[in-house]
């Protein structure tokens, strides 16, 4: 009977230390909260040619905004900043409120890349940018 309730502990125990995995707490998720600069844009599975300015233009996502920097002058060296509200549901991102809402589709989330794809009639944009 003792080496029973020997084995049923032990089993108990093992049972627990594997069960419990610190993996299970941690998130390891990529998440869109962060600062992403535009590598590559698409129109309808064609490359778009990006600029110099082009190519330093950034989005920063914190929880309900979004920032853009976009550049533009001789050297790139002007900026034009401007934030808007959006709203997560799954892949889907919806970008600003009301009657000017535009719905988006994140189809690409890595710790580093981020791909984002938009529909607008019969025209499909793909944009990708890298995490800063």
């Amino acid at each position: 009977m003792k080496v029973l309730k020997q084995l049923t502990l032990l089993l108990l125990l093992t049972t627990v230390f594997i069960g419990c995995n610190k993996d299970d707490d941690d998130n390891n998720e990529p998440t869109l909260f962060d600062s992403w600069k535009i590598t590559s844009a698409k129109n309808n599975n064609l490359p778009e040619e990006l600029d110099a300015c082009d190519l330093k233009f950034t989005i920063t996502f914190t929880e309900t905004n979004m920032s853009f920097n976009e550049y533009y002058g001789e050297n790139c060296d002007s900026n034009y900043g401007y934030t808007m509200a959006y709203t997560r549901n799954g892949n889907t991102l919806i970008v600003g409120t009301g009657s000017d809402a535009e719905s988006m589709e994140i189809t690409k989330l890595t710790d580093t890349t981020l791909e984002i794809t938009d529909v607008d009639g019969t025209d499909i944009y793909v944009e990708t940018y890298t995490r800063q």
